[in-house]
């Protein structure tokens, strides 16, 4: 009975402690995300995305982050809050959102010379805006 409750116990110490770890890690970067908005819009530009107003705070054990406002080549969202579910990401080992809304968003579809529909302007290459 020893040989199974030990290591079944010890399982059950390593998960909390990790758990622990995870939580505080991601209660420090929350609280963070202010200050960490213009290095995140030096690495967007590239992309064609800027946000402002990033604020974050925690839910449970999960984080939520909320942005006043986000654009992007295809429009803008206004109030977008996201929470992501730690629980479910580490099962499925990918980024799993639980929530997702925003107050207002606002999208552009343009059409390319192929006649597709995209979000954003044409850059002038095959890979120009999101197609549709």
């Amino acid at each position: 009975m020893r040989a199974v409750l030990r290591p079944l116990f010890l399982v059950l110490v390593v998960a909390t402690v990790l758990l622990a770890v995870v939580t505080t890690t991601g209660r420090v970067l929350v609280v963070w995300l202010p200050q960490l908005e213009s290095r995140l819009n030096s690495y967007l530009a590239g992309r064609g995305v800027e946000i402002a107003g990033l604020a974050g705070r925690w839910h449970l054990l999960n984080p939520v982050v909320h942005v006043e406002r986000l654009r992007f080549e295809g429009g803008y969202a206004r109030d977008v809050t996201v929470e992501m579910d730690v629980l479910e990401s580490a099962l499925h080992s990918a980024l799993v959102v639980r929530h997702l809304s925003a107050a207002q968003v606002e999208l552009t579809p343009r059409r390319d010379g192929t006649g597709r529909w995209r979000l954003g302007h044409d850059r002038g290459t095959e890979g120009g805006g999101f197609p549709l």
